[in-house]
């Protein structure tokens, strides 16, 4: 299976792509991983901008659209920013609306902190991202905090073991996810155009 890890950081300094890359390490070799990295990716900011296939937008959203398309399922990496995830993690996903490319494809969601929160981005993201894109979010999650204490090479803490421990769990279980939905994708997309948009 094939499976796209995004980290949501758009500061050079975040702690989103070190934890990435730690998740994308955890896949067995069969599976297939990239990681995107939104400080770097174009996502546009007005996602109506999509709707002209020839637009500036459409061509620079382009690769990223390419990978949403090319996997089966998704990890999101989200900061916390003041209580909330960042602006653009949810232009992401306003982006990843269009085309149903990640519609019935389920999805991981990971919140991380460098105190003592992280659930907000869960909230946000779960209650507000699948509306239009149908991505399944699986019932799981999983909640980093003092993400710079947590994910070493070699765990020196109680709760970066569990941590660690935890995180190939909800791993495992996207697999499982995945394995399940990916074949009845087709079938599941069925008449979607007769209902674009989610109620």
């Amino acid at each position: 299976m094939k499976y796209l890890i995004v980290s949501g950081s758009a500061r050079p300094n975040g702690q989103s792509m070190r934890i990435a890359a730690w998740l994308e390490r955890q896949f067995p070799d069969s599976d297939e991983t990239v990681v995107l990295d939104l400080q770097e990716a174009y996502v546009p900011w007005d996602t109506s901008a999509l709707w002209d296939k020839d637009s500036e937008d459409t061509r620079s959203f382009a690769p990223t659209r390419h990978y949403l398309e090319w996997c089966d399922g998704l990890i999101v990496v989200s900061p916390e920013w003041h209580g909330m995830t960042p602006g653009k993690v949810i232009s992401f996903f306003q982006a990843a609306a269009e085309g149903r490319v990640i519609a019935h494809k389920p999805g991981l969601i990971v919140g991380e902190s460098d105190s003592r929160g992280g659930a907000f981005p869960e909230a946000m993201i779960r209650g507000f991202t699948s509306k239009n894109s149908r991505i399944n979010w699986i019932p799981e999650h999983l909640l980093v905090r003092f993400n710079k204490e947590m994910f070493k090479d070699e765990p020196e803490t109680d709760d970066d073991r569990y941590i660690q421990k935890r995180a190939r769990y909800c791993i495992e279980l996207l697999r499982r996810y995945t394995e399940v939905l990916a074949p009845a994708r087709e079938n599941l997309l069925k008449d979607i155009e007769n209902f674009p948009n989610g109620m």
